[in-house]
């Protein structure tokens, strides 16, 4: 009994310690609560820049309802920071495994598109925005073209990853994809 005692409170001194340290390293950069410290460029992610405006693709004089069917897509994002957890790296590698094995075709033909962002790199920071996201986060975002059609935010991703249900996990993405698609 008196060794759980000890390492229950080393457990809680170390959750103390650990607090602490977070919130100095907040107050240190500049960053809010609840916002990851940015790092250092290099962490394997690629920057996606914001989408240009959709070109008239119309010749003068017709109607825009004229040109060429947008072509629809579905984007699987995995957003996360550069400071990484193990479960967030299991929730993105969970994630990438999920569509590349239930969606090959899709995903060959351009219709499906996974791509890990991290938006603590500054081209990718208005993703927090567009997506209301400030932590790891696995979104849909189904688009016509260049345009933006439909989202959701994946809320239950973190669910199956922190209990270890990798086929929970698979199904529920998988479920959500097929559902936007």
């Amino acid at each position: 009994m008196q060794n759980r005692n000890l390492w229950t409170l080393v457990l809680a001194v170390f959750m103390g310690i650990c607090v602490v340290v977070i919130a100095v390293r907040q107050l240190d950069h500049g960053t809010q609560p609840g916002q990851i410290e940015p790092g250092a460029p290099g962490s394997g992610s690629v920057a996606i820049p914001a989408a240009p405006p959709t070109p008239q693709t119309s010749p003068p004089g017709q109607a825009a309802s004229a040109a060429q069917p947008a072509k629809a897509r579905l984007m699987v994002y995995y957003f996360h920071g550069t400071e990484r957890c193990d479960n967030c790296r299991a929730a993105e590698g969970y994630a990438q495994e999920a569509v590349q094995l239930a969606f090959v075709k899709e995903l060959a033909e351009g219709r499906i598109e996974w791509r890990s962002v991290n938006f603590d790199e500054p081209a990718n920071a208005h993703f927090k925005k567009d997506y209301l996201v400030d932590t790891p986060s696995l979104v849909l975002a189904r688009m016509e073209g260049d345009k933006q059609v439909a989202w959701e935010v994946l809320k239950e991703t973190f669910v199956f990853v922190t209990s270890n249900d990798k086929d929970g996990f698979f199904g529920y993405l998988q479920g959500r994809v097929r559902a936007h698609w």
